[in-house]
């Protein structure tokens, strides 16, 4: 008999917690439910993380110091539903990748349009429609991989990115994009539109 979604009576696809025994099932629709409500907790801890760099950094009187989250490129890639403007992502991908990681990179983009970043923006969107479409990799692998992608969008895109972080990320974007060789060519294709930049 399939285990039966917590919070109404659908077949659970995830356990959220420690275990299977002491988890709580959800179904895709609640477990995306649980995501958003994340997401938004994230957004609000980083506006207040941004309101304390600023009253830190006004206190020491050299101006803006530190990178900020970009919340509200952040917020409106959230209130769009899912619907992304810059990644084609098939319905039947979209559960595999994490949505706020697909926000994320969806936000980087169309920020980066227009700009020096472009190039880059546009190497992203290639790797991320790659990894959504790649049947050789695994479900987690492509959770994995987005998710280093977005950490490294969220480098790029800030005022003070830093090349040391960049580079780490890019060195383990590499090594979970070597089992797929077209993922790994659209990393290698990243990684280049990268190193224009700097």
């Amino acid at each position: 008999m399939p285990l039966k979604c917590s919070q109404c009576q659908t077949p659970a696809l995830y356990i959220v917690g420690d275990s299977e025994k002491s988890g709580t099932p959800l179904c895709l629709a609640c477990w995306g439910r649980l995501q958003d409500i994340t997401y938004r907790n994230f957004l609000m801890h980083a506006a207040g993380m941004n309101h304390a760099s600023d009253e830190m950094d006004a206190m020491v009187g050299l101006g803006q110091i530190g990178a900020r989250f970009p919340v509200e490129a952040l917020a409106k890639a959230v209130s769009m539903s899912r619907t992304y403007n810059s990644i084609r992502v098939a319905s039947s991908n979209i559960g595999v990748i994490n949505t706020g990681n697909l926000a994320r990179i969806d936000a980087a983009i169309t920020i980066s349009q227009g700009t020096d970043q472009a190039e880059f923006a546009a190497r992203l969107k290639d790797l991320v429609e790659t990894v959504a479409a790649e049947k050789a990799a695994t479900p987690q692998q492509k959770k994995e991989i987005v998710e280093v992608a977005s950490a490294i969008s969220d480098q790029v895109i800030s005022k003070t990115p830093s090349r040391t972080v960049i580079e780490t990320l890019f060195t383990k974007l590499t090594s979970l994009a070597s089992g797929a060789s077209t993922i790994g060519a659209a990393t290698k294709l990243l990684y280049e539109a990268w190193k224009a930049l700097s």
